[in-house]
């Protein structure tokens, strides 16, 4: 189970390092049962983080993700900034960079992937998932007024927020993974999209 903070504008590693610093742990509430000041330190893991490099491509930087457990249910957690999807390496800055230029038709699909170090099938899997998304933020009506390149470069890390309060899930992740806002009750991650 992952707990996405609500970040500052702070870009890339930055905020990795913004939030060691100054996430307090105890005024969290754990994801899995919903306690309050039960989360503890935990053992942190290391994971890569591709992100834009400005040219097209990758760069790759070594993380360091926080962890907590829940003294209540056992649970533990990883500590995210919104920019991070969840269970994979690229960072929704690179995600959309790529579809930015995939949307604006900047070269062929093979220089794109060959450029940003990816496969023809994570493109338009990636696609695939941005377009379902738009449409699900957006509503019917606004996704076609919209261009999906307008969506890309004004996507913001308040309209992550926003995404993720109103679905439970995070903004271009496949399987979702529900974070429990507030006061929900917990819910089961087998019951579909909530």
């Amino acid at each position: 189970m992952l707990y996405k903070f609500k970040s500052r504008k702070i870009a890339g590693i930055e905020r990795f390092l913004y939030e060691e610093e100054h996430v307090d742990i105890t005024a969290l509430q754990c994801p899995v049962c919903a306690a309050k000041g039960c989360l503890i330190p935990w053992e942190p893991y290391g994971r890569d983080l591709i992100l834009p490099d400005g040219n097209g491509g990758q760069d790759i930087e070594r993380v360091r993700v926080r962890r907590v457990l829940c003294t209540s249910c056992g649970h533990t957690h990883a500590l995210l900034p919104q920019e991070v999807i969840p269970f994979g390496s690229y960072s929704i800055s690179f995600v959309l960079d790529v579809l930015q230029r995939y949307f604006r038709h900047s070269g062929s699909v093979e220089g794109l992937c060959m450029s940003a170090g990816i496969s023809h099938s994570k493109l338009y899997v990636w696609k695939h998932l941005f377009l379902t998304h738009k449409r699900l933020f957006l509503g019917l009506l606004l996704d076609g007024e919209i261009p999906a390149p307008d969506f890309c470069r004004h996507f913001s890390v308040r309209a992550l927020r926003l995404f993720l309060n109103r679905y439970h899930f995070s903004f271009l992740r496949g399987k979702y993974v529900i974070v429990r806002p507030e006061g929900v009750s917990p819910l089961s991650e087998s019951g579909g999209f909530p």
